[in-house]
């Protein structure tokens, strides 16, 4: 199907899913570009792509095609190469043995890069408490495919942490702290908090801790951005 106007119903929809509002309400939510639609087919999440007229693409999934204004209309991007997919949202999976917990995160670029740390460093479930959109298109660029490969599990209301609170060691980050990541972790289940990007973890969420650790910096320096932060820590769990 070629669509030709931005008032068609589907063109509204699609356009709508770019806001928080309404993607929060659905069960799809909409990427756009090339690599990321591919990484969302390959994650088999993939329903539908849109396209301009003179564009090809090798997803076997349906495909619809967009007049170049439709194109610009539903893009948010300066330069776009007009590829968008509907995606399927991903259920929620059990809780696994090595967690992130995000608390009040705001900037949707550390949010992603922060996905993409979890990824690397071997994080099998990240659960994100009041954070920026985990829809938004930054957050899905920055993290750079993982996104798509993460198990990722909402905990507004705390439930979640007061409950690993019971079994897993909770570990909690700080600007400073007499203790660091290398001599704290001692349990297969851990939990590694990493707060906002201003005033740090709440002290709600702070009383789950049983740990807190800071990383050693020069004193010439106040601190780290909150993903460099969580890159270092991981990284240093993970080769143990």
């Amino acid at each position: 199907m070629i669509y030709t106007s931005k008032a068609n119903k589907k063109i509204k929809y699609l356009k709508k899913l770019r806001q928080k509002k309404y993607h929060e309400q659905d069960d799809y939510f909409l990427v756009e570009g090339h690599d990321i639609v591919g990484e969302a087919f390959h994650s088999n999440i993939l329903e539908e792509v849109y396209l301009l007229e003179d564009r090809k693409i090798n997803f076997p999934v349906l495909q619809n095609y967009l007049s170049k204004p439709v194109a610009q209309y539903l893009s948010s991007q300066k330069s776009s190469d007009f590829v968008f997919g509907l995606c399927r949202k991903k259920p929620s999976q059990a809780i696994g043995k090595r967690v992130l917990y995000l608390s009040e995160i705001q900037e949707p670029g550390n949010l992603g890069a922060m996905l993409r740390n979890a990824l690397a460093f071997n994080i099998d479930t990240v659960v994100l408490h009041k954070t920026c959109d985990l829809y938004h298109e930054k957050t899905i660029r920055s993290s750079k495919g993982a996104f798509f490969n993460l198990n990722v599990i909402i905990d507004d209301d705390l439930d979640l942490l007061k409950k690993m609170s019971e079994d897993y060691q909770i570990i909690a980050t700080a600007k400073k702290s007499s203790q660091t990541i290398k001599n704290v972790v001692n349990k297969k289940k851990f939990v590694i908090i990493m707060g906002n990007e201003g005033h740090g973890i709440s002290k709600t969420v702070l009383a789950y801790a049983h740990e807190v650790v800071a990383i050693p910096i020069a004193a010439n320096c106040e601190s780290l951005n909150v993903a460099v932060a969580s890159g270092i820590l991981l990284y240093e769990i993970d080769k143990g």
